[in-house]
């Protein structure tokens, strides 16, 4: 232990002699409060004048990305805690928090880092009854800055442009992107997706613990394909799937009631031609479905609607099942109705849950087009849902007893049950014997 004492000690000097420049030196105890925190850039050194004192550190970070702490201790007997605290100087928030158990070297996990300053706070834990002050070093390391938000990007014409390999058809294999978000701040991101039909999937990762929302935009329209709120008690968050054909379009962040801080997401573009194609909020945009069929779709917002059309020849059933997304709860519900195809008359509107399909039974009802649309019911919970055509048998028109046995083959029923039976009959042989039986008892009646 001695031995490896003095060489974190000379590791230490070897510091602080080629990178006097870098380091602060916490000399004083006027640094105990976060306001009067030591401000250093990459390291600082600093020692516990007591098992009840605290040092805090402020580093300023000039652009998103990802970093971590580092703390070296030499100390054979001192636990120190190190906590890292954001901008906002919220202690009950803890950006990262990690311990060192007596001497070596541990580091926090890599987190997300927004534009503006941070604290580490450095205290004593499970102390030796004989505390001796030792020194200690803490680093603030920047690990990358790539696929970050560059600013300025608060509207869709400065957005930051998404790399295409970053985008990926699992959310583990694509690239994390990230930004941060001031009081009042909107970051905007530019993609494309190149997968002719399929769906478009956002991870959205809360480093701030802050409230955000998010918005997928298509470039071509300016209307939102879809869009989820994510709050403060969130660690991260995955939306529902957005049915989208290829194109350009914007990821679009931004605070919810005074919501700011860091955050990352991930964006998933998956062929899927089961997937709900968008924008189809409009007639003439209909989803068409085909019997045998099944699409998954979602309803962006409270606002949106989808519509379906399909063809039928009296021999379909549509059934649109809400039970599949294991997010939403009893109490959400769908409002889903039946139209002509023209959508100027509705024939039926049925709710759909959790625990009850909704069914458009139209083998009962005249062959021809019909125009479905879907739409949120109460308690709106990201509304994803599927739907699907089965093919039923054709209701038969109702006859008489006497329409019915016209309507028999009557040339079938005979070559198919009695023209085999009366070829086993050997007709010459009955008939000779009739005439000898009757022969015989005309002659026995007069005999």
């Amino acid at each position: 232990m001695k031995k490896f004492k003095a060489i974190i000690s000379v590791l230490l000097i070897s510091m602080l002699v080629m990178g006097t420049m870098c380091v602060a030196f916490a000399d004083g105890e006027d640094y105990d409060t976060i306001d009067t925190a030591l401000a250093f850039t990459t390291s600082a050194q600093g020692s516990l004048a007591t098992a009840s004192d605290v040092d805090y550190f402020k580093t300023t970070v000039a652009n998103a990305g990802k970093a971590k702490v580092r703390l070296v201790s030499t100390s054979a007997t001192t636990e120190y805690k190190v906590d890292v605290i954001g901008n906002d100087k919220d202690e009950s928030k803890l950006v990262a928090s990690f311990n060192v158990n007596k001497a070596g070297e541990v580091s926090s996990e890599e987190f997300s880092t927004a534009v503006g300053s941070y604290y580490i706070k450095v205290s004593a834990v499970n102390a030796a009854q004989e505390y001796v002050a030792e020194t200690y070093m803490v680093f603030f390391d920047i690990i990358t800055k790539e696929n970050y938000e560059i600013e300025p990007n608060d509207t869709a014409a400065t957005a930051t442009r998404v790399k295409a390999e970053a985008i990926k058809d699992t959310i583990k294999d694509s690239l994390e992107i990230g930004g941060t978000i001031a009081a009042g701040d909107v970051d905007f991101f530019a993609f494309s997706v190149v997968v002719p039909e399929g769906y478009l999937q956002v991870k959205f990762y809360n480093s701030a613990k802050s409230d955000f929302k998010v918005s997928v935009i298509q470039k071509a329209t300016d209307k939102v394909i879809g869009s989820f709120k994510v709050t403060s008690d969130v660690a991260d968050k995955t939306s529902a799937d957005m049915g989208i054909p290829s194109g350009d379009y914007y990821l679009k962040v931004e605070g919810v009631d005074g919501g700011a801080g860091a955050y990352m997401f991930k964006l998933r573009s998956k062929l899927d031609l089961q997937r709900e194609s968008e924008y189809n909020d409009v007639l003439a945009k209909a989803n068409v479905i085909t019997i045998g069929t099944e699409k998954y779709a979602a309803l962006s917002s409270p606002e949106d609607i989808d519509v379906f059309k399909v063809t039928s020849d009296q021999d379909q059933k549509i059934i649109i099942s809400c039970a599949n997304d294991t997010r939403n709860d009893s109490s959400v519900t769908w409002e889903v109705t039946l139209y002509n195809a023209d959508m100027t008359a509705s024939y039926q509107t049925t709710i759909c849950s959790k625990a009850q399909n909704a069914e458009f039974d139209l083998s009962a009802r005249e062959a021809g087009t019909y125009i479905i649309v879907v739409k949120a019911g109460t308690n709106y919970s990201e509304g994803a849902y599927n739907i699907k055509s089965q093919q039923v048998e054709k209701p038969q028109p109702k006859m008489s007893w006497w329409d019915k046995i016209k309507s028999l083959d009557w040339k079938s029923f005979w070559v198919d049950n009695f023209k085999p039976l009366m070829a086993n009959i050997d007709f010459l042989s009955t008939i000779v014997s009739l005439i000898k039986l009757s022969i015989g008892s005309i002659i026995k009646a007069f005999g």
